[in-house]
């Protein structure tokens, strides 16, 4: 995966080739269309592996262990984390650019990167529902009003090349984010 990504970061999905992916990840070209039937299918479960690395299951039964703030700012985090991380701010370039010539690519991304981790939201503000901890009437509307909310500005100011977010700021954006839906979720 790490070789896949490499590749699309550097030479967009158009310019990488399955040959390059398969020279730099060591394997035959054979070997990655077993596995994957299309460089699509590769850039998908890329993207998922990504996805995967900052918001993985320990991560989130950790958050789901903590109090309810906690665990929210935790997860909250792990997420604005992963957007700002430097290759999935360069992937996200890389679709801006290609989505218009290649919408098929821009549905891949919308489905195994946002829809993912979307999913992975609503299972966890499941947790708290179920726990009668929050009072929320729309879950999924939730999970994008949050990941909205925590993604808006940090995100932008780093994909436009404005300034870094120092971990205090990614702390105190967070904090705010969660306090705010905290005040329309949490049950009485």
């Amino acid at each position: 995966m790490d070789a896949a990504g490499c590749a699309f970061i550097t030479d967009g999905f158009a310019g990488a080739t399955m040959d390059q992916i398969a020279a730099l990840a060591g394997v035959s070209k054979l070997t990655l269309y077993r596995h994957f039937g299309s460089k699509e299918e590769l850039f998908g479960a890329a993207l998922k592996t990504k996805c995967d690395e900052l918001m993985d299951p320990e991560t989130l039964d950790q958050a789901r262990a903590l109090p309810l703030r906690d665990g929210l700012v935790n997860v909250a985090r792990a997420f604005l984390n992963l957007i700002i991380a430097p290759e999935c701010i360069a992937i996200h370039r890389v679709l801006c650019v290609e989505a218009e010539r290649n919408p098929g690519l821009a549905k891949l991304f919308f489905q195994n990167a946002i829809l993912y981790t979307k999913a992975k939201v609503i299972a966890f503000l499941t947790h708290y529902v179920d726990r009668g901890e929050l009072r929320i009437a729309d879950i999924e509307m939730a999970a994008w009003d949050l990941l909205s909310l925590v993604k808006t500005r940090p995100h932008m100011s780093v994909l436009l090349g404005i300034q870094q977010v120092a971990p205090a700021d990614i702390d105190r954006h967070v904090a705010h984010c969660v306090d705010l839906v905290l005040v329309a979720w949490r049950a009485a």
